[in-house]
């Protein structure tokens, strides 16, 4: 017994280090995309998968993009979300699909996932599975928020938070993720217990990307689209169903070997959170406040507060460099006027912005847009 939980946590070991080393070799010009938060190459893999299935070549498929073809054979098992935005959606272009969310996610095994898998299998119940396993989400999508909560005497709600540039993608990831919450739910149980495993209802703050009711087909339940969060409903008895042999001790193997890996690779100091998340908002067009970010990371806002200041920085402080960066970017692209870089910098108009961007640095941002040419 010993012999092999050695070995499984060996196993494991090995699985983290390859979902946390970033893949820095690949370079792709994704104009106004974020190079910070990082994403499994798993992302990907579904996507080749899917193409496959279809009848595309991988080869040419990732060629048209300038990525080497064996990319995915070696030891970095990450790619920043910027890049795995823009290989989606050239996925769709050449599928000419809007659902590929809910087409990459119906035929999903539990080995797609790596090392989640042992550790839902280890689990006790769907509960503890898909609860615990919030924690590790960040291994998937360091974008990623996702919260597993009663609501009622029968009814659980998971609700989902993916941060993504792309309105589509930002979509079509929280549709994978809801329909491989299903999926893979049905395949921890007995087989006696499969046909048990439904939603009671699906809502999505988005459009729909297909026709209603192929989406009401592969969730067997009501799809509401249109509102203004991403949750779905399950039977309280549904999430306590039993995971099919499970083993407690490989569980504590998994996740205290996870847990290490997470804290020592991909944790994030408050403040880069807070910058993240001032990133989003802009990238939204969203007003965005120190109270608003407050709640969105489940504190107070003066305890977010302190943590930054503890940080040896300040709200202001982050804000003016996650502005100076946008508009930069944004002058140096030089397609944009200046009117509209205030706007979407969600200055009062282009008078504050002038005012600012040249406290900031020395420069009008037409003088500095002219210095780049």
């Amino acid at each position: 017994m010993i012999l092999c939980i050695y070995r499984a946590k060996e196993l494991i070991i090995s699985a983290c280090n390859c979902i946390i080393k970033t893949v820095s070799s690949i370079e792709i010009s994704v104009p106004f995309m974020k190079q910070d938060q990082t994403a499994t190459l798993r992302y990907v893999h579904v996507i080749l998968q899917h193409l496959k299935r279809n009848g595309f070549k991988r080869s040419d498929f990732l060629k048209s993009l300038g990525i080497p073809i064996d990319f995915m054979k070696g030891e970095t098992m990450r790619l920043p979300v910027s890049t795995i935005e823009y290989i989606w959606l050239k996925a769709r272009d050449l599928t000419n699909s809007n659902a590929l969310g809910i087409e990459c996610a119906e035929p999903i095994v539990l080995s797609d996932y790596g090392v989640m898998a042992p550790y839902w299998m280890s689990c006790s119940d769907l509960w503890e599975a898909f609860g615990g396993s919030r924690r590790y989400e960040k291994l998937m999508h360091t974008g990623m928020q996702g919260q597993l909560e009663t609501i009622s005497n029968d009814t659980v709600r998971y609700t989902s938070k993916i941060q993504a540039t792309d309105p589509w993608v930002c979509s079509a990831f929280t549709e994978f993720d809801f329909l491989s919450i299903l999926r893979i739910g049905q395949q921890l149980v007995s087989s006696e217990n499969q046909s048990q495993v439904r939603l009671k209802k699906v809502i999505f703050s988005h459009s729909a990307n297909a026709d209603h009711s192929y989406y009401e087909q592969l969730f067997n339940c009501p799809v509401v689209f249109n509102s203004n969060k991403n949750e779905i409903h399950i039977d309280k008895h549904v999430i306590n169903l039993p995971v099919h042999s499970p083993d407690p001790i490989i569980k504590e193997v998994i996740r205290n070997t996870v847990n290490e890996l997470i804290h020592k690779t991909i944790d994030e100091s408050v403040s880069s959170q807070v910058e993240k998340q001032l990133h989003f908002a802009l990238a939204q067009n969203t007003p965005v406040k120190l109270p608003d970010i407050a709640a969105n990371m489940s504190i107070s806002p003066s305890t977010l507060k302190r943590k930054i200041q503890e940080e040896g920085t300040t709200f202001s402080d982050i804000d003016k460099k996650v502005k100076l960066s946008e508009a930069k970017k944004m002058i140096y692209e030089n397609h944009l006027s200046i009117e509209q870089i205030a706007s979407l910098l969600q200055y009062k108009d282009s008078t504050s912005f002038h005012r600012a961007f040249k406290s900031w640095t020395g420069d009008t941002p037409n003088e500095f847009r002219k210095k780049k040419k």
